[in-house]
Order: structure tokens, then C-alpha cells, then sequence
């Protein structure tokens, strides 16, 4: 199946999606996948009071990398000096977003703009961190060209 990729602001590519292999998916690891990201993102910033919300600062703005997975939901894998943050967000409204350290650490979790206990959340985060993983994978595999989309302010 081919799904079509979005690196918001600069870059768009078609990728095919993770395909699975045996009884695991191939994937990045964590650190490639943040580095993956940091080449081929778009440079945007979080303004004051979003940086805030996503505890990534403390209400000053904060510059990032951005690869955008569109489609239901819409996926987005940011990458700032300090940490990561994963955000999914349905067509229903429904949103959810996860805070990490470069580490792959749990700061924080959001949903619908409430606050998730990390405890509660790891589950979710470490779900999506191995999709992005996995997915990241499968775009590089198949090296397809990377065009230029849309801008980063949509």
C-alpha cells in the first residue's frame, strides 16, 4: 500500500507504508528517527503559550522540526533542541499529543488538551514512537524524492 507523506513547509514524498517482516516490523531506532527528522523536517516555531502547553518551555517560543503523516488521523513527529513531541489528531476532533526527551523519556501527555498521568500514557507513547520508528524505516527503504508541498504556518 502506498500512503502519502507530507514534511510540512518544505518537503513532500510519497512513502510506502511499514510493511511487516516476519513477526516484527523493520524500524529505525529512536535517535535515527529524531536525526531523520532534523534533516528532512520543516523549520516552524511554537509560539508562547503552545510551547507552554506541550511543557516544552516556559512560555517563550520554541523553534522545530516538523514530518507530517497526513490522513485520519493526522500524524506529526516535531523535534526541538531539547525534546520530541508526538501528535496525533483524528477528524472527530479528538486529539492527543506526547512530550519526550531525546531520550525517549515521557515528560508529558496531552489529551484534548488535558493532561495525561505518564503512567497512564506510556502505552500510547511508546505506540506511536515505534509507528514513527517503523514508518521512518519504510520511507528511507524505498528512497523516494521528496518535493516541495506546502507551508508550515497551514
Amino acid at each position: 500500500m502506498v500512503r502519502n507523506w507530507v514534511i510540512a513547509g518544505l518537503t513532500a514524498a510519497s512513502f510506502a507504508g511499514p510493511a511487516a517482516s516476519g513477526a516484527e516490523q523493520q524500524r529505525v531506532t529512536w535517535p535515527e528517527a529524531i536525526e531523520y527528522a532534523m534533516q528532512h523536517g520543516s523549520a516552524c516555531s511554537f509560539f508562547g503559550p503552545v510551547a507552554k502547553s506541550l511543557g516544552l518551555s516556559d512560555g517563550s517560543t520554541v523553534d522545530y522540526r516538523v514530518l507530517s503523516k497526513l490522513g485520519d488521523p493526522k500524524r506529526d513527529f516535531y523535534v526541538t533542541n531539547k525534546a520530541v513531541v508526538l501528535s496525533i489528531i483524528w477528524k472527530s476532533g479528538t486529539s492527543r499529543a506526547y512530550t519526550a526527551s531525546k531520550e525517549g523519556l515521557l515528560i508529558k501527555a496531552v489529551d484534548r488538551n488535558t493532561a495525561i498521568p505518564p503512567g497512564r500514557a506510556a502505552d500510547g507513547f511508546e505506540a506511536e514512537r515505534y509507528w514513527w520508528s517503523a514508518s521512518i524505516w519504510a520511507g528511507k527503504r524505498d528512497e523516494i524524492g521528496i518535493t516541495t508541498m506546502i507551508d508550515c504556518a497551514n
